[in-house]
């Protein structure tokens, strides 16, 4: 990122920070903005903002405010709400004079904003946060908070100096100090209003010389990554000094994880241990905190790993430093590579570093792994302090945890401790029926409620009808219910289940599934329901309810006159039935369609799991039903029993429907196609990066010959940022140094996006390690 550079505030839910936030940043980082996620690390020109007013410290440095308003609450009245921090912080800008004509907000389908707030907002689809990118530029643009992209992202041709070639001491090579003094000489004449063809590449070299020198006077911050970029495009011609070359790579390793950083150019003669050395010097002794915290989260994925006396040279450089986010990428990494003994090693310096969550987090990760029945004892005193990593770490070691303190866990007040007491006791085999019953009839939160549930069905243990409703009452937002449904009636006898299949039944469904899978009588009739829209069923349910009526109609009667029914009554008897079942089928007509989209989910299950040829009919039939669930088992029948004939449909399903749907479609599509290179690159059309990097999957292997090629080059200036990596990668992946090399030259030539530029640059240049652990910063 650049000094100077306009901030854009960008409001966010912890929930979506890597989904969507970050992403986000990405984008506008890239454009030259600074993108602010109050919580994560201090950007480097910004300052240490005091901790405890990061948000008024942010917006009013900020010359425009987006927020991004996902669906992270759900109400018992079925409304969808955002986290209220963004709402307070909508309102925060929306009184700040210089912010109050630029707030834009990005709101997810479904959630509802107050009305005292009422802003204008664009649409936000969680799932693919690059299509509000060009909502976002074009409105930035408008407010001149954004150049346009073309003025500002022009390519510079190379080409050769001008004036005379640097003076050569023999017949050696010019050294990288004669080449930087000669780029100011040159720059003097540009500033005195010389005209020069080059005029972009001599001040960029010049810029280089310059700002190393001043970086050892008075300035200790890497270059920017326009610069940067800038400097790459003239790579052939920047002979660096040695201190040039230093300060090329820290900015490179400062932004190793902002995706837009190309460079590894320079140092590709040295070997990957020397490059290593590099990153560790930076990481233990850089003075820009955003270089040094970088290349520690570069070490931190190197499966490698540091010895421990670097491990603990990092560390203690991190800790006496005393500077926030490099200190937490230092215990990120300390959790990831370190062992009790360095604790114990480091121990003092642990003590007295003001950051007491981190450390913790890192030593009860480490006890986990080396030390479980401790750490275990330690969540129960620190219930916050449980994360995937210990919770993952815990469970392998299931069997080595006392019964005693697994109890305790499942008496603890933080619920997701008590889960992980029933899941240690699942997998250590030691659970009771008792102990899940008991946290069905008596915990109050409904994910341990659904857990417990879960692992006696599971068990095969059968509870009760009421057991199973308390159990699955208010389930967690995205848990699928009908599943768990249809394996909890499933364990009943087939007896039972025909007993309780009604239409007019409530979650009857789940058993008319069961029993498809149970009874071949049922599983046989499955075509002939699908066909008639369940119309036997409904007729048996209908006759069923005639009787209960009329039963209690003829009761009552008898209850009233003490005699049988006579010849009259019964015709009154029949109008009363009639009239009765006439309003309960009306009443419950409102809710045909859905039963009807019920019942047929659960017959295509079935269907799909095993299809026979006569099925593949449903595949077709139901491929365009608007409901993502029929739509998804349409696929997969499809995808076992289809033809070439169907791809086309397919195709055109993948460009048009829900997320899941579309890969489904797409990945059926190439799997069932006679030329299957057309059908991929008819999908690269897609506008949806998940269809496209299926599509290039299906051109694995290949290599990238001509064709391929021009098919996948426009992908490479395709708005949405996930798309454009995807199609590098795989140009990464299927081509040969020399097809990159010549990526690197002619892509620039016309608008073009630096993460391409640094993708390649890094999969040509990097060492081996370096590569697979940036590609884990990158993917979060």
């Amino acid at each position: 990122m650049i000094s100077g550079n306009p901030a854009v505030f960008i409001s966010y839910s912890e929930a979506a920070k890597d989904t969507v936030a970050r992403p986000f940043r990405e984008f506008i980082n890239s454009r030259g903005l600074y993108g602010i996620l109050v919580g994560d690390e201090p950007l480097p020109d910004m300052g240490a903002p005091d901790p405890k007013g990061k948000v008024d410290y942010y917006l009013n440095k900020s010359t425009m405010f987006v927020a991004l308003a996902t669906p992270d609450s759900k109400l018992e009245n079925g409304e969808i709400q955002t986290r209220q921090n963004i709402l307070l912080e909508i309102s925060s800008a929306l009184e700040r004079p210089h912010l109050k004509d630029r707030v834009l907000v990005f709101r997810a389908d479904g959630v509802r904003l107050p009305s005292n707030i009422n802003p204008v907002y664009q649409a936000l689809d969680p799932d693919d946060v690059s299509t509000i990118f060009p909502i976002f530029e074009k409105q930035a643009t408008a407010w001149q908070v954004l150049r346009p992209l073309a003025s500002e992202e022009a390519p510079v041709e190379p080409s050769s100096p001008e004036s005379e070639p640097p003076p050569r001491d023999s017949d050696s090579a010019p050294t990288g100090s004669v080449q930087a003094a000669g780029s100011l000489v040159e720059l003097s004449g540009l500033v005195a209003g010389e005209e020069k063809e080059n005029a972009g590449a001599i001040a960029a070299r010049a810029h280089l010389a310059a700002s190393t020198a001043l970086a050892s006077l008075r300035s200790s911050e890497p270059l920017g990554v326009h610069e940067l970029n800038g400097l790459y495009l003239e790579r052939e011609n920047v002979l660096p000094s040695s201190a040039e070359l230093q300060h090329l790579f820290r900015t490179v390793i400062a932004n190793v994880g902002a995706a837009n950083a190309p460079g590894w150019f320079w140092v590709k003669d040295a070997s990957s241990d020397e490059v290593r050395t590099r990153v560790l010097v930076a990481a233990m002794g850089e003075s820009d905190s955003g270089a040094a915290r970088e290349a520690a989260k570069l070490l931190s994925h190197d499966p490698v790993g540091l010895s421990p006396g670097q491990l603990r040279g990092v560390l203690r450089a991190a800790l006496k430093a005393g500077e926030s986010s490099h200190g937490k990428a230092c215990l990120r990494l300390l959790k990831k590579q370190g062992s009790r003994a360095d604790l114990r090693v480091l121990a003092s310096e642990l003590d007295a570093h003001d950051d007491t969550e981190s450390v913790g987090s890192a030593r009860l990760t480490i006890q986990s792994r080396e030390g479980p029945q401790a750490a275990l004892r330690a969540l129960l005193t620190s219930p916050a302090m449980l994360d995937t990593e210990i919770e993952e770490n815990l469970l392998r070691s299931a069997k080595q945890a006392p019964r005693t303190v697994v109890s305790e866990a499942l008496e603890s007040p933080a619920a997701p401790v008590r889960k992980l007491g029933l899941q240690l006791l699942d997998k250590s085999s030691r659970i009771k029926k008792a102990d899940v019953v008991k946290l069905i009839e008596d915990d109050d939160d409904e994910s341990v409620r659904v857990l417990a549930a879960r692992i006696a069905i599971k068990r095969r243990w059968r509870l009760s009808d009421g057991q199973f409703a308390r159990a699955t009452e208010k389930v967690p937002l995205f848990f699928d219910q009908n599943k768990l449904g249809v394996e909890f009636v499933a364990l009943k006898s087939i007896e039972e289940l025909e007993r309780g299949l009604d239409w007019y039944g409530a979650k009857t469904y789940w058993i008319y599934e069961a029993l498809a899978r149970k009874s071949p009588t049922v599983r046989a009739r499955l075509s002939k329901d699908l066909d008639n829209d369940f119309a036997d069923l409904k007729e048996a349910g209908r006759q069923k309810y005639e009787e209960i009526i009329r039963e209690a109609v003829e009761a009552d009667l008898r209850k009233a006159t003490g005699v049988d029914i006579t010849k009259n009554q019964s015709q009154e008897i029949e109008k009363k039935v009639s009239s009765s079942l006439d309003k309960y089928l009306d009443n419950w007509s409102s809710l045909s369609a859905f039963f009807l989209k019920r019942f047929q989910i659960a017959a295509l299950s079935v269907l799909a799991d095993d299809p026979g040829p006569k099925d593949v009919r449903f595949g077709r039939r139901f491929l365009g039903d608007g409901n993502h669930d029929i739509a998804s088992l349409a696929i997969k029948i499809l995808r076992e029993r289809g033809e070439d004939s169907d791809v086309q449909s397919l195709v055109s399903l993948a460009s048009s429907s829900w997320r899941e749907v579309r890969c489904d479609a797409a990945s059926a599509a190439l799997e069932l196609a006679r030329e299957p290179r057309s059908v991929a690159f008819e999908l690269l059309d897609a506008p949806n990066a998940d269809v496209v990097r299926i599509a290039l999957q299906g051109l694995r292997g290949a290599g990238l010959d001509r064709e391929q090629i021009e098919k996948i080059w426009p992908l490479l200036r395709n708005d949405q940022m996930a798309i454009r990596d995807a199609a590098t990668d795989h140009i990464i992946r299927e081509g040969d140094r020399q097809q990159l090399q010549v990526l690197l030259e002619i892509y620039p030539r016309d608008q073009y996006y630096y993460s391409v530029m640094a993708r390649v640059d890094r999969a040509l240049y990097a060492p081996s390690w370096v590569r697979r652990s940036a590609q884990s910063l990158l993917d979060g």
